[in-house]
């Protein structure tokens, strides 16, 4: 299944609510099973703060980005560079994505792989909705496209939970403005395999 259908507004607004009951409700066994060590903002190449992490795959590299291509219809794209930072020491996006919309604006998310802890791999990921200013892409609406990403993964038949990174500081944007998330993180399990794909 496509993205296709968040720029259906009546649709989206009902996955989005129904998505949203789904995480809180969702069981917190798999909140203990998340990386520790790593800094849970994206760093501009200067330093700044920039992007809260907002998603995180449990599972490779390679498998988050084969199920963003299949399960949300994103693309691989390009986007300024930021800095992930965990228990490794510090590097660069791994793989971007993206899901174009009107006018310039787009879904994005960036992927950070996250070394084995325990036999267990991640990939710490920020996904929001970036608008084209006159100084280039200005990032927000962290929480709302971080739901609707978890909405299109549990309707594939991945589990995933909310986890609360505290990740709450605001982000400078290049036109001035401040952006930031509610500190929350969902952690979708690629290990589990939808029943659908069996």
């Amino acid at each position: 299944m496509g993205f296709r259908w968040l720029i259906l507004p009546p649709t989206a607004l009902l996955l989005v609510a129904l998505g949203a009951f789904a995480l809180q409700h969702h069981s917190h066994a798999e909140a203990a099973e998340f990386p520790s060590g790593f800094n849970p903002y994206l760093h501009r190449t200067n330093g700044e703060l920039a992007d809260p992490i907002n998603l995180i795959f449990r599972g490779s590299l390679p498998a988050a980005e084969s199920v963003v291509q299949q399960v949300l219809g994103w693309q691989p794209t390009q986007g300024s560079q930021m800095i992930f930072d965990d228990r490794s020491g510090q590097h660069g996006a791994s793989a971007q994505f993206a899901f174009n919309l009107a006018n310039g604006s787009r879904y994005h998310m960036r992927l950070g792989a996250v070394e084995e802890i325990d036999g267990q791999s991640y990939v710490l990921a920020a996904v929001h909705r970036d608008d084209m200013t006159a100084c280039g892409h200005v990032g927000h609406n962290f929480n709302q496209v971080r739901d609707l990403v978890a909405s299109a993964f549990a309707q594939a038949g991945y589990p995933n939970t909310r986890i609360d990174l505290k990740n709450t500081t605001p982000g400078l944007q290049c036109d001035g403005s401040y952006s930031s998330g509610d500190g929350y993180a969902v952690i979708v399990n690629l290990t589990h395999t939808p029943a659908a794909a069996r």
